[in-house]
């Protein structure tokens, strides 16, 4: 059974704290073979990059590609960087005790993403997408999703553009840990919109699903919620491409008419 663990960083506390799981679970006895641990790494101090991580300075480090000083919040960003780079340099040199000649990164899921688009305006957070954090449209939600599991048949530099969200990550654990998902239909609650997404890291194409978002931010009265759903079939016709519709009873907050179904 591979480890998993979603790192982005976030100051010594937090960065320390995978460590120590790990570290403690090496000297359990009875941990077998199919054993897992799964570790989460919360972002939590995104104004205040600590002075340093463990003997690699942070604050004011941090260095544009001309070598000049950053900010405090690009410090920040540098500071991701020292943490992930540790944990990843931990799990490359330290023996998994699950498996003989082996490192615990051979059989670790890494995923490094993150939970909304760019808080701020500015076009270099951005980039080319709509809007920004909070947003039904693109800028709001469209974010970096980076996966490594050597033992999981991932290929190396491959790139997907099927459409997922972080709720898929529910099925997907399930999936990979053997441990089967809530019975909606007994009533039991649990991943009611999840996906696993272990298809899709192996090559293979996921089903069509439709995926929707919900506004807090540009809607007059807060309440907009968008969908989106690839090649929808309406009738017996299937229609090629991407289809985008701000639900009919919100139409008014984005300023669409009645009839106006595109974002």
């Amino acid at each position: 059974m591979p480890m998993t663990s979603i790192p982005s960083a976030a100051g010594i506390r937090t960065t320390q704290s995978p460590f120590s799981t790990i570290t403690s679970r090496e000297r359990t006895p009875q941990a077998s073979p199919s054993s897992s641990i799964t570790r989460a790494i919360p972002t939590t101090a995104p104004y205040t990059p600590d002075k340093k991580i463990g003997e690699k300075a942070v604050k004011g480090a941090g260095r544009t590609m001309s070598g000049q000083a950053t900010s405090i919040r690009l410090d920040y960003i540098y500071e991701n960087d020292v943490a992930l780079g540790r944990l990843i340099d931990y799990l490359e040199n330290t023996d998994d005790p699950r498996n003989e000649r082996s490192k615990l990164i051979d059989n670790t899921i890494v995923i490094f993403t993150s939970d909304n688009g760019a808080e701020v305006t500015a076009k270099t957070a951005t980039g080319p997408v709509r809007s920004n954090k909070g947003s039904c449209f693109e800028g709001g939600h469209r974010v970096p999703f980076i996966v490594s599991w050597p033992k999981g048949k991932i290929a190396k530099g491959k790139v997907s553009d099927q459409l997922i969200g972080l709720q898929d990550l529910y099925a997907t654990f399930s999936e990979v840990m053997g441990i089967p998902l809530p019975d909606l239909k007994k009533g039991e609650k649990g991943a009611e919109d999840s996906l696993s997404l272990l298809p899709a890291w192996q090559g293979k194409k996921l089903v069509d699903r439709p995926m929707f978002y919900n506004d807090h931010k540009e809607s007059k009265d807060g309440a907009a919620a968008a969908m989106r759903l690839d090649n929808p079939k309406a009738g017996r016709q299937i229609h090629s491409g991407k289809m985008e519709d701000v639900f009919r009873c919100f139409p008014s907050a984005f300023g669409y008419g009645p009839t106006d179904r595109s974002l």
